[in-house]
């Protein structure tokens, strides 16, 4: 997952994600690693997560957009919900 990124890829211009659980980090660890999350978030993902059950992040649209429908059947499968807050404006790129 590419987080915080600033414009034109992320934040002000992303879709906005939510991740809802409180799952099993050496589950949840190596799915954010397959699909590319960006490292230096993974500590503050794991202390929200275990902590609130949640972690709000904008990701880049494309990327997101492309994977969506196989990211959020692996989050299920370990407990965790993913929930779309806002997409961004897009042109061609919708939502499968």
């Amino acid at each position: 997952m590419m987080l915080l990124l600033t414009e034109p890829f992320g934040h002000g211009t992303g879709d906005h994600i939510s991740l809802r659980g409180r799952p099993d980090w050496a589950k949840l660890e190596p799915i954010l690693d397959g699909y590319g999350c960006y490292p230096p978030a993974k500590p503050k993902i794991k202390a929200c997560l275990h902590h609130a059950g949640r972690y709000d992040c904008v990701v880049q649209s494309i990327w997101f957009r492309a994977q969506h429908s196989e990211l959020k059947k692996a989050l299920a499968a370990i407990g965790v919900e993913l929930l779309i807050y806002e997409l961004a404006p897009m042109h061609k790129n919708k939502l499968r």
